[in-house]
């Protein structure tokens, strides 16, 4: 199975770069009605759920903002690519972690 050809007709995702190893796509939505973020009140503004990396050896990563979405990107992942799909690694970071050693903040 190849992973572009899934991913790529998807009308949410779309390709951002390529290198020797693999391609990224961004994940985005519209803004949902009433939404507190002032981007969403731009005509035609989306809200990018996420970062999508096949590499070309047919691995996929994902990363997210929120846990939430993570759940919602493997349910639609699995959906797109049913029992094709194999979960290997599941790592969630405390975003607060990324600051705690760098000493400009």
């Amino acid at each position: 199975m190849n992973l572009k050809t899934i991913i790529e007709p998807q009308d949410d995702i779309d390709l951002t770069g390529k290198d020797n190893n693999g391609v990224d796509y961004i994940w985005t939505r519209f803004y949902p009605k009433n939404h507190w973020s002032p981007m969403s009140k731009s005509p035609g503004a989306r809200q990018i759920l996420g970062d999508i990396r096949i590499n070309f050896d047919n691995t996929l990563t994902i990363q997210t903002k929120t846990k939430s979405w993570m759940i919602k990107s493997i349910l639609h992942v699995n959906n797109l690519l049913g029992k094709d799909l194999k979960l290997i690694d599941l790592n969630f970071q405390n975003p607060l972690d990324l600051y705690k050693d760098n000493s400009s903040f």
